[in-house]
């Protein structure tokens, strides 16, 4: 993409996002805005067309100038134009019948004051915008239907310049596109939802859950000291074999002592052949002497090398000796953090890893 074309798609959000944080005020309770979900026609193609030529379309040969008229004029109530509609289908029916999902989905054109957010899903991708009040619906040539230009273009970025692509978006959302309707209007928690994720800030919600994630984290992190020795090892081979290793014979050339050696079919570079294994020491409390055991027979000892890929020394209780000592003042007890293929696994992560792959209530159960 041009810069030129980079920097318009910008402004573009930017100015939409202004309107959306005048007419919606999550703090203050207040909302003027809709968000309503439309199909621009059928098919991709022409849904694209509608996309790329900035402008709303709707059908229900809504290019009569019965109805054309009154989106324009609007000299009726929301209920009259909705009756209005349902009369012309009754006494105009389409291919024999009325159409009942017509009344509906012009009268969410109809009520557009210019404080309704449309967004569609083309390809993959969600669009969103607002339309131009300023100029009126015209005839569309190519459908029994009518336009109206959107205000700027249709826009697909979020506010740090992210496409908004239809699989990082909620299912509450793009759930609305399959909907027989033309339009959908999206209820006020799925309003927020979706405003938040345009703007890329964190609803209370969000932020609620991170806190009491970010909590159970910490606990878990305190019981982890509580397990005895056989039942740490047990929890760290659960927490291998729930990512995908399999426990495999431990190396014959491996004349050293550890505790686990294992495979992972997708790591394998040939076929179906096991690669070498990874090995796994565990030690509830490691001394600065235990890391740097590990360290030289892994690192150091060439004939141990020859026969694992890489290795990881996992431990419950690590203090900053033992970090600085194994990592040159990098690891601080937090995270895994490699070393030519050796890594160090500390009690947060371990803790991440409970949590990740359902391991907490089997905690609870050894330490509580």
């Amino acid at each position: 993409m041009s810069l030129w074309k980079r920097k318009k798609r910008i402004e573009i959000m930017s100015k939409i996002i202004t309107k959306i944080n005048e007419y919606y005020n999550e703090d203050k309770g207040d909302n003027k805005l809709k968000v309503i979900f439309i199909r621009l026609g059928k098919g991709r193609k022409i849904q694209k067309a509608h996309i790329d030529s900035n402008r709303l379309y709707i059908g229900y040969r809504s290019d009569s100038d019965e109805i054309l008229g009154e989106l324009n004029k609007k000299t009726l109530s929301k209920e009259e134009f909705k009756n209005r509609v349902a009369k012309f289908e009754k006494e105009n029916p389409a291919n024999g019948k009325p159409n009942n999902l017509a009344p509906s989905s012009l009268q969410s054109i109809y009520e557009d004051d210019g404080h309704t957010l449309w967004f569609t899903i083309v390809d993959g991708r969600l669009y969103y915008g607002f339309t131009d009040q300023t100029k009126e619906f015209k005839k569309f040539k190519d459908d029994a239907g009518c336009i109206r230009p959107m205000e700027g273009d249709w826009c697909e970025i979020d506010a740090k310049d992210g496409f908004i692509n239809e699989r990082s978006v909620s299912g509450k959302i793009t759930k609305k596109g399959k909907y027989r309707g033309t339009t959908t209007e999206v209820d006020y928690a799925d309003i927020k939802y979706l405003v938040h994720r345009i703007l890329q800030t964190e609803s209370a919600e969000k932020k609620g859950a991170e806190k009491a994630l970010k909590d159970l984290q910490s606990f878990v992190t305190s019981l982890l000291p509580q397990l005895n020795e056989y039942d740490f090892e047990t929890l760290v081979e659960m927490l291998f074999l729930s990512q995908g290793y399999q426990k495999m014979a431990k190396s014959s050339g491996a004349e050293k002592s550890y505790d686990l050696a294992l495979d992972r079919p997708w790591d394998r570079t040939d076929g179906d052949k096991p690669t070498l294994p990874t090995f796994v020491q565990i030690k509830a409390a490691p001394k600065v002497k235990d890391v740097e055991e590990v360290y030289e027979d892994f690192v150091k000892d060439k004939a141990f090398k020859n026969y694992h890929k890489k290795g990881f020394l996992v431990s419950h209780s690590v203090d900053d000796s033992v970090g600085k000592k194994f990592e040159k003042n990098k690891y601080k007890g937090e995270n895994i953090v490699p070393k030519k293929d050796l890594y160090l696994i500390g009690p947060v992560e371990i803790a991440k890893q409970c949590i990740d792959f359902g391991k907490v209530r089997w905690l609870l159960e050894k330490v509580i």
